[in-house]
């Protein structure tokens, strides 16, 4: 099979493509580190599996995982007015800007790829076609919602941005994991439950 030439819609397909599974992968090796922070917070790991795999969607996954991981750690001293225990504070540096995230994960996996290629313009060589990329984009009939209407398309770029990000999220999962809550189930001991009077 002969390789495609250098800048033909082939290659551009093809590195595209390509970048779209690496974002997809990254997701994945980030859903991973989330289920070990879910298991560590919940105990047993079949258990875990089960509920954390049965939940649908990451954002429900975070979600979840997000009340789990308040359950374990220190509260607030006074209810208002107090601070975030550091644990506390370092869960929500973590997680930070994940719902952001998941918004450019859901138009990967969903919506639609096309070429788009710029005019001819005056100057440009007579026979070498106009520069021409691929992108995501919104189609016609979702446009017409209002909230879709102004959302930019993404090209390769953007994915190389959003791989990119979604590396530094699963890394700061990974450290709060290690860094953080495994000292802390090594420090803390669980209150004992309420004993039955009787």
């Amino acid at each position: 099979m002969s390789k495609p030439a250098p800048g033909s819609w082939d290659e551009l397909s093809n590195e595209f493509h390509a970048m779209i599974g690496q974002c997809i992968a990254a997701w994945a090796r980030a859903d991973d580190e989330l289920f070990g922070i879910f298991r560590d917070c919940l105990g047993p790991y079949e258990q875990s599996a089960i509920i954390y795999y049965r939940t649908p969607g990451l954002d429900q996954r975070f979600s979840l995982t997000d009340e789990l991981v308040r359950s374990v750690l220190p509260k607030r001293v006074k209810k208002s007015g107090g601070h975030d225990h550091p644990s506390v504070t370092a869960w929500n540096k973590a997680k930070d800007g994940y719902q952001e995230l998941l918004a450019v994960r859901r138009r990967i996996a969903h919506h639609p790829v096309t070429i788009r290629w710029r005019p001819f313009a005056v100057g440009d060589p007579i026979n070498t076609p106009p520069p021409s990329w691929f992108e995501i984009y919104i189609s016609q009939h979702e446009q017409l919602r209002e909230k879709s209407a102004d959302i930019p398309p993404l090209r390769i770029e953007d994915l190389r941005k959003h791989l990119a990000a979604v590396e530094r999220l699963r890394e700061r999962l990974h450290h709060f994991y290690h860094d953080v809550l495994i000292k802390h189930d090594a420090t803390h001991q669980p209150p004992s439950p309420p004993r039955s009077r009787g």
